[in-house]
């Protein structure tokens, strides 16, 4: 095997990216963290997003979790309210009983929030906590 030059190997990569990202292309497909946020069990991350036209997009992931009522719709505000109600939502959930595996229900999606309860399929409904994830546009 051949020794490896340094040197070579150096001036190859040199100007290819730099260690923030601020010289990424726009056919990248790289976004740049520019902003993060934890408070208790509520985070988000904000990403600097190179669009195809050059202008720069604000890409967020947020997600927390809450504790729902039974029968009852519980508001999940969000910390970055989103550009419009094109993002997407995940959720999960945390029940005192091991042997309990409701559904999440979620409706009522707005630029800042969303409502969810918990809901079995024979119509019953318990309280539990709910873990959620979303991500979308911010800008």
């Amino acid at each position: 095997m051949p020794d490896i030059n340094i040197g070579q190997l150096s001036e190859a990569i040199n100007n290819k990216m730099d260690r923030d990202l601020n010289n990424r292309s726009d056919d990248s497909g790289l976004r740049k963290l520019v902003e993060s946020y934890v408070n208790g069990a509520y985070w988000y991350k904000v990403f600097d997003e190179i669009q195809a036209n050059g202008s720069i997009k604000k890409w967020c992931e947020q997600g927390g979790k809450k504790y729902c009522a039974a029968g009852q719709w519980t508001v999940i505000s969000f910390l970055k309210v989103f550009a419009d109600t094109n993002y997407a939502v995940t959720t999960g959930s945390e029940m005192s009983n091991s042997g309990d595996n409701p559904a999440a229900k979620i409706s009522n999606f707005a630029v800042g929030s969303f409502d969810a309860c918990f809901k079995w399929d024979t119509g019953q409904y318990k309280a539990g906590t709910l873990h959620w994830y979303a991500c979308g546009y911010i800008s």
